[in-house]
């Protein structure tokens, strides 16, 4: 999971991202490993074609 956090991101928001990674592996039964990206270019690169992208509403 790439992840770019919001202007606006309290300073704990990475402690809810780990936290979010950690109850997705639980769920989905396999090791979900998340990076950061600076902005939704460098996500997009770092993902490549095949990434699934979701962006909030």
């Amino acid at each position: 999971m790439i992840v770019v956090p919001p202007a606006t991101a309290p300073a704990d928001w990475q402690h809810g991202v780990t936290a979010l990674v950690a109850q997705l592996s639980r769920d989905l039964g396999n090791v979900v490993v998340h990076r950061g990206a600076h902005d939704v270019q460098e996500a997009a690169a770092m993902g490549g074609a095949n990434a699934v992208r979701v962006l909030p509403l």
